[in-house]
């Protein structure tokens, strides 16, 4: 079970492995490809995955490359794909747990099966291994207690794997500045938003974006996938309890408010536990430290992908 990463199919930029990838053997070069939380994902591995991909052509469909190249969105996508093989690992190692045996068992069984797969390094294979059998063992993870995930929300919303939102969009800055103010000196955000939101919704919801089935809170996948960039990166970035400075979206302008734990946490406690791995795995792609070698481009939360600098 590999992840696809949302921006896999942005742009076509093919990338030599020597010019552009710039491969050990071209010159000295950075030693990391990546970080996650401080936890290198090194450049040398990185140039060995990209290498084993572009010298077989069983795998060009993929690749979109030739036996010395690769299409850029392709290396951006591997590279988003490891970094979320090592979020799982780590995520489970902070849980005192491991890949299952039971994945690692059946996932070498069915790389010895696969001619494609023996013809890649052994510590390729052995990466893949266990990263797809982190991935697959995220249910192992038990749902976080109210006194961990209160924690968890204070410390970083987004990192819960869900986000609890009011907002309230007007047309232009000048006006999302001055809701701002009203709220600064003391103006209910859910008055606020019935009043002054051009939203449609919001003389019902008071600007609360719930799930179908009421809950207060949605996952952060929804927003990555389903509403606007700009908005999703303000409200990744906001504080519980604190109204953030105006955001522009293709609908105007919003303040954004995570709302307080104690207006949500029954709500939230419920969503994060029907699958906690998956919550942990989203909401730690979506607000860990990753930083990317800018040959490779650069890491974007809104998608939880790599994605190109141009």
């Amino acid at each position: 079970m590999t992840r696809t990463p949302a921006g896999a199919g942005a742009g076509a930029l093919a990338l030599s492995l020597c010019a552009s990838l710039a491969v050990t053997s071209c010159g000295t070069v950075p030693a990391r490809a990546a970080t996650v939380n401080g936890s290198a994902i090194t450049r040398s591995d990185f140039e060995r995955d990209l290498e084993a991909l572009a010298a077989n052509p069983s795998f060009f469909n993929i690749t979109g490359g030739t036996e010395v190249s690769i299409e850029g969105d392709a290396a951006r996508s591997w590279l988003s794909q490891v970094i979320t093989w090592r979020a799982a690992e780590e995520l489970l190692a902070a849980h005192g747990l491991e890949p299952s045996h039971e994945s690692v068992a059946d996932l070498n069984s069915q790389v010895a099966a696969s001619e494609d797969a023996q013809r890649l390094p052994e510590s390729m294979k052995d990466e893949i291994v266990r990263g797809v059998a982190a991935v697959q063992s995220l249910p192992l993870i038990p749902a976080p207690s109210p006194s961990d995930l209160e924690a968890q929300y204070a410390a970083a919303p987004a990192g819960t794997g869900a986000l609890c939102l009011r907002h309230i969009v007007v047309e232009t800055e000048a006006e999302a500045q001055a809701v701002l103010a009203e709220l600064d000196a003391g103006a209910d955000f859910a008055e606020l938003a019935t009043e002054r939101s051009i939203e449609p919704a919001a003389a019902e919801t008071g600007g609360a974006l719930a799930g179908g089935d009421g809950n207060a809170c949605l996952p952060v996948s929804d927003y990555q996938t389903g509403f606007d960039p700009g908005f999703t990166e303000g409200a990744l970035a906001a504080t519980a309890g604190v109204p953030t400075d105006p955001v522009e979206s293709e609908f105007g302008w919003h303040v954004i408010l995570v709302r307080p734990y104690d207006e949500v946490a029954d709500d939230l406690l419920t969503l994060v536990s029907t699958a906690p791995g998956d919550a942990a795995l989203t909401g730690e792609l979506a607000t860990a430290d990753v930083s990317i070698d800018p040959r490779y481009g650069r890491w974007d939360p809104v998608r939880g992908d790599v994605v190109s600098l141009r």
